[in-house]
């Protein structure tokens, strides 16, 4: 079956049977399948293409921006597979804690537990995922003074790295 879908499909439209399989294989999505359906296909129909921003609800009810430029959040919009590892940590995490957030991206994680912690240090090399953290801080008004953003990779020695930028906030940029 493998060879004749890729041999029939080109690769957006191999990818995008993939995702639909997969939100309606998710066991977190169960009940709300449909649902998330019809935001994977609002997102790659109709925000995507258009340049449109769409808002993506976390596990504790705060919210992100979903960028077209980035796949950061994207996720967010249809999938639900994170919430079981999410709730263990929102489980085991000590109300009040400070965390450590390295290679923070737009801070989706952080902002799942910010209703729980008095605040982060969030990491990223990429300065538009920085730039994009402090405007889902402010999405939920939250205190941007709780949390320290520094612009920097983090390796097991000190140096200069070089990195990819494959535009906005993408998770495919490279050291």
């Amino acid at each position: 079956m493998k060879k004749v879908i890729k041999g029939l499909m080109p690769r957006a439209a191999r990818r995008q049977f993939h995702q639909i399989r997969n939100i309606f294989r998710d066991s977190q999505n169960s009940g709300m399948r449909m649902k998330c359906l019809w935001k994977y296909l609002k997102w790659s129909l109709y925000n995507k293409p258009f340049g449109r921003v769409a808002y993506a609800e976390l596990i504790n009810g705060y919210r992100t921006r979903v960028v077209p430029d980035c796949d950061a959040g994207v996720a967010d919009l249809y999938y639900h597979r994170e919430h079981e590892h999410l709730q263990f940590i929102r489980d085991n995490v000590e109300e009040g804690s400070f965390i450590i957030d390295g290679g923070c991206n737009v801070g989706n994680r952080t902002l799942s537990l910010a209703d729980k912690i008095r605040g982060a240090l969030m990491i990223d090399a990429g300065a538009e995922c920085l730039r994009r953290v402090e405007e889902n801080l402010e999405l939920n008004g939250i205190e941007r003074a709780d949390y320290d953003l520094v612009h920097a990779a983090l390796g097991d020695k000190p140096g200069e790295v070089c990195f990819t930028d494959k535009g906005g906030a993408s998770t495919q940029n490279t050291i």
